[in-house]
């Protein structure tokens, strides 16, 4: 496979305890393309990489997970603390079965600040890696994934004492353009995908 098809592919994993995976391990950094659309919990559709946005941050979600509902919280925080320095967040529902309507329900019940966007095909989880919920990637302003991995190192309880992976990200995103540490481990349920 030529390089240029293997980006035009990476344009864009079931039920269990919350797993640890440690994404791509670093073996290819992915680029998602400026392009690409995904149908919004809040019926817009979204460019994955969000116009005039320095950074914007993909989680992917899943309604099931223990981790995923532990984390919200922390989630919200994030997105409304980075909000004013350029950084858009979305959630990724990427699991077979995924629709607006379950997923509204679950943004509202959730008080997400950000839509969570459809990929039921699961073509993006493929793209960048994610097998687990709450894997998340950070993607610069050309689309290029600069961190892939956890939100931090909690599973289904949060701690004060953890270490908070995806912010580390990207406060180093933002003042240095270069993480530090872009792959990590991501704590969650496998997706299921189709």
């Amino acid at each position: 496979m030529s390089r240029k098809t293997l980006t035009a592919l990476l344009v864009t994993i079931g039920v269990g305890a919350c797993a640890g995976n440690g994404g791509n391990g670093g073996a290819h950094v992915p680029t998602v393309s400026t392009a690409e659309t995904r149908k919004g919990t809040d019926g817009a559709d979204h460019v994955l990489v969000a116009p005039g946005a320095k950074l914007t941050v993909l989680e992917f979600f899943s309604h099931h997970c223990p981790c995923q509902e532990a984390h919200d919280p922390r989630l919200r925080e994030l997105a409304q603390s980075y909000a004013s320095r350029g950084v858009t967040f979305y959630a990724v529902d990427s699991e077979s079965g995924a629709s607006i309507e379950r997923d509204q329900k679950e943004s509202s019940a959730r008080g997400y600040p950000y839509p969570v966007l459809i990929d039921g095909s699961g073509k993006l989880a493929r793209a960048v890696g994610a097998t687990y919920a709450t894997y998340t990637v950070i993607l610069d302003a050309e689309g290029h994934v600069v961190y892939g991995g956890g939100i931090d190192t909690d599973k289904s309880h949060l701690t004060d004492g953890a270490t908070p992976y995806l912010k580390n990200a990207l406060e180093d995103a933002l003042t240095s353009g270069k993480v530090k540490n872009p792959h990590t481990e991501a704590f969650g349920c496998a997706l299921t995908l189709e």
